[in-house]
């Protein structure tokens, strides 16, 4: 039987203002603070704080002391879906292929210009001093 979400009040300045909706946690379903989310996704802080503050890890839970918590099963399900998206991705040489890059021969590209000294001096002539 599903259990309806719970009410916790999130802190906002002095006084307890704002109430966040939260779903209970299923069984096997820890709680984990950013900095353990951060190491298991291997990235930094900050990185962590911007996926919760987009809703990309899902809902962040706080506690009494007004830290937010991630769920583990968030966190799981967003290394998956980063896994889903990098093994269905091209190489960089199909992604440049399939963008035109290659459609062009070196010598579009390349210009075989000799240049004798004398020319080079002529354009760029040397300041004396």
């Amino acid at each position: 039987m599903k259990q309806p979400p719970t009410r916790q009040k999130k802190r906002s300045g002095a006084g307890l203002t704002e109430a966040v909706v939260t779903t209970p946690l299923r069984s096997g379903d820890l709680l984990l603070t950013k900095i353990e989310a951060a190491t298991k996704l291997k990235t930094s802080l900050p990185y962590v704080s911007m996926l919760c503050g987009s809703g990309k890890l899902g809902e962040v839970v706080t506690d009494d002391a007004g830290h937010g918590r991630v769920r583990s099963s968030s966190v799981e399900a967003y290394l998956a879906e980063l896994t889903r998206q990098h093994e269905t991705a091209l190489s960089p040489r199909a992604a440049g292929v399939a963008a035109g890059l290659y459609d062009y021969p070196d010598s579009h590209f390349i210009r075989n210009l000799v240049r004798k000294p004398d020319d080079l001096q002529a354009k760029n002539p040397r300041k004396k001093r």
